[in-house]
């Protein structure tokens, strides 16, 4: 006699985009929580480098104004 319902060992047809959809999920959530995780270790142990970096090319106009 046959049971109707889940045999064991059968996934439901569960559609790629749905999969899919549920995979970006999971790794959205895992990349909010590390960019979460280094605020917070940044806001900790700040780092001594960080600011504002200026570059200036070697042709730039502002080499050639004197002070």
């Amino acid at each position: 006699m046959k049971v109707a319902g889940k045999q064991k060992g059968r996934r439901k047809n569960i559609s790629p985009k749905y999969e899919m959809d549920n995979e970006l999920e999971k790794i959205a959530l895992e990349i909010e929580a590390e960019a979460i995780q280094m605020r917070l270790d940044y806001e900790e142990n700040p780092s001594e480098e960080s600011g504002s970096v200026v570059v200036i090319h070697q042709e730039s106009e502002f080499l050639d104004e004197e002070e």
